[in-house]
């Protein structure tokens, strides 16, 4: 069984899978949906059982009770059931709004739709009901180049990198950059659900989106704007404050408005980017004196080469400028603070000064190259190949010509392009895909929505799924091409690409032990 999630027309969030529609499966849709948290209605659409899965012994009469009893146990708003056993039984459904149809096509040609506008949409079905035409009606991009992000990675990793941390020892999640490029909202509301300390965003914008989207955790703001100031106390976002000109900002407008705000504060100890430096930190200490209103909750710093060992020395000098300063600042104060000064890399490479929180990001998705054979790869771009064709010995192809056949070649063409996040510089033969499992080369340029790849030794045909990066062909391997980091290869990825997020279950445990479901 796999969940989807992805976004849907007319503001609806789509939750679908593809296992049976059984007790089992139906009961992990809906435990899947409410640990999502969304704030919106949700409409559950529900096909029929499939009554082959019945315990023995029990009842059709017995399954349904069961069926209502699940559905009332979970935060369902409106129901629409669809099949003869469903319509049978719907006067057991006590919901604020139902409706019933024979088949699909009834549904899809009643206004039911009319009325979910920004509805979580939930559809479990029986296959025989052919629900799988009604998705693509419901689906919000037809692009067909779409990134699937493994939600079952995020969560090994998360386990995996706390399992190597102190157990005093909290996680700051960092989504910012819309989560690596994954999209903000749908791993915020899965890292709430596995209970993370606080989640970190770079600015006010992306915390209040957070907030207007049902996430209830402490947000970080690591960059926050003066000007955003009001939006950042309506929304109970805590600032990142790194200077003094910021810190008099602050106190300024809290000596109009008698509220009480949690801070954090940045130290720079060798990265030189935000964060005071030690000559700063007596003045900023006397203004925090001076404004009892700003409680501060964190003192964190940045390490500039945590990955890398040739620099260690520098890392103990930065961390022991850390431990000074927050000395200092929790003495003068009479406070104790939470204190973070490790990403991912610094986590793995040194320990040691996991302090109180450790901020991770990258490594919640897949990469960090000290562990990264235990990490799982979360995220894979694919798309499909739109059209093959064959070209003869020296013909050119694409823009300027650049891309020459040295024989008679096979030719396919993806709908995929630098406008997505696939690097101009990966033309002419740098860059690889992966097609049914052999990598294939780019041959001419990259266009602005398409490339060219040679598929000439390569079984394939038209509508065959592609592989840009994924688990065996991995991102960092197209960095490495392109000169660049993995990091900016996962934030480049564009918006016009659908974000599908899935989750998939052993339905066979669930079965047999209902605690898994």
């Amino acid at each position: 069984m796999r969940i989807n999630l992805e976004q849907g027309i007319n503001a609806y969030q789509l939750v679908y899978d593809t296992g049976g529609n059984s007790i089992a499966a139906l009961r992990h849709l809906l435990t899947f949906t409410n640990w999502n948290t969304f704030t919106n209605p949700k409409t559950l659409i529900l096909t029929d059982l499939d009554t082959s899965c019945t315990a023995e012994g029990k009842s059709e009469a017995a399954l349904y009770a069961q069926v209502t009893d699940l559905i009332h146990a979970y935060p369902i708003d409106n129901l629409i059931g669809i099949g003869p056993r469903m319509t049978h039984y719907a006067h057991a459904f006590h919901l604020r709004e139902k409706r019933f149809y024979p088949d699909i096509s009834a549904l899809v040609a009643s206004s039911a739709f009319a009325q979910c506008h920004q509805h979580i949409l939930i559809i479990k079905h029986h296959a025989a009901f052919g629900v799988h035409t009604l998705i693509p009606l419901l689906q919000h991009q037809c692009h067909e180049t779409i990134l699937e992000i493994d939600l079952n990675a995020i969560h090994h990793n998360l386990h995996y990198l706390r399992s190597h941390l102190p157990q005093k020892t909290g996680i700051i999640a960092m989504i910012k950059a819309s989560a690596y490029g994954s999209s903000h909202f749908e791993i915020a509301h899965f890292l709430q659900q596995w209970q993370v300390d606080y989640l970190g965003v770079a600015y006010v914008d992306e915390g209040v989106a957070l907030r207007n989207n049902g996430i209830t955790l402490p947000i970080m703001v690591m960059n926050p704007s003066p000007r955003c100031f009001e939006r950042l106390l309506a929304h109970q976002l805590e600032p990142v404050i790194y200077s003094l000109h910021t810190l008099k900002a602050w106190q300024q407008l809290l000596a109009t408005q008698p509220k009480t705000i949690h801070v954090h504060i940045k130290l720079d100890t060798g990265m030189y980017r935000l964060g005071f430096l030690a000559d700063e930190v007596e003045a900023m200490i006397a203004i925090l004196q001076a404004t009892p209103q700003l409680q501060v909750k964190t003192v964190l710093s940045h390490l500039a080469a945590q990955g890398n060992p040739k620099q260690d020395a520098y890392t103990h000098a930065q961390a022991t400028s850390f431990k000074q300063l927050t000395a200092y600042i929790e003495k003068a104060l009479q406070i104790k603070v939470g204190k973070h000064l490790l990403s991912t890399a610094g986590a793995t490479n040194h320990p040691t000064y996991a302090f109180d929180f450790v901020r991770l990001g990258i490594g919640l998705y897949g990469f960090s190259k000290k562990i990264q054979p235990h990490l799982q790869i979360a995220s894979t771009l694919k798309t499909t190949i739109s059209q093959i064709k064959d070209v003869p010995a020296g013909a050119t192809i694409g823009y300027e010509r650049q891309g020459i056949t040295q024989r008679n070649t096979k030719i396919a063409i993806l709908p995929i392009g630098y406008a997505d996040g696939f690097r101009h510089s990966l033309g002419n033969g740098l860059g690889h895909v992966c097609v049914n499992g052999h990598l294939a080369p780019v041959i001419g340029n990259v266009c602005m929505d398409m490339v060219m790849i040679d598929i000439t030794d390569i079984p394939a045909q038209e509508g065959d799924e592609v592989i840009i990066f994924g688990k065996e062909h991995p991102a960092t391997d197209m960095a490495a091409k392109a000169g660049t980091i993995v990091y900016e290869v996962l934030t480049d990825i564009g918006q016009r690409i659908k974000r599908v997020y899935y989750k998939e279950v052993d339905l066979t445990l669930c079965m047999h032990d209902p605690s898994h479901a």
